[in-house]
């Protein structure tokens, strides 16, 4: 959930001031140990969390546009695994293939499971506005 979570805000938020893979990779160095363990959830453990109602599965949505999408934002990411690796960004490449490995792309964070997430996340992205989820 943590993953989903992250992978959801990644979608939404650009840092303007990350300008080379060194930067993003630094970033998802941090980030990394609090969702690791959402990048080996099992198909079982997914079930559980929809039957909770903290997210939904649709299997159908199987475009992982994760890479895609990183790419548009940050435009320095190299197109090509290798080229990431090479550049440094083990994190980076870390965080793009557990995502596929899990099938992040068809997984939906509720509104509580997507306030869980960020509330996973504080401790390395600051404070989570918790009164856009409330008001």
């Amino acid at each position: 959930m943590r993953c989903s979570r992250y992978c959801i805000w990644l979608r939404s938020v650009k840092f303007n001031g990350i300008t080379t893979i060194a930067q993003l990779n630094s970033l998802y160095s941090r980030v990394l140990p609090v969702i690791r363990p959402a990048l080996e959830i099992s198909d079982s453990n997914k079930r559980y969390l929809a039957g909770l109602g903290l997210l939904s599965i649709n299997l159908v949505a199987d475009a992982n546009l994760l890479p895609q999408n990183l790419r548009l934002t940050y435009p320095f990411l190299p197109t090509s695994d290798q080229e990431i690796q090479q550049a440094g960004g083990d994190a980076v490449l870390e965080l793009m293939r557990g995502f596929s490995t899990i099938h992040g792309q068809t997984m939906f964070l509720t509104s509580i499971g997507q306030l869980i997430g960020l509330k996973h996340l504080e401790p390395v992205l600051g404070l989570a506005m918790v009164d856009t989820w409330i008001n």
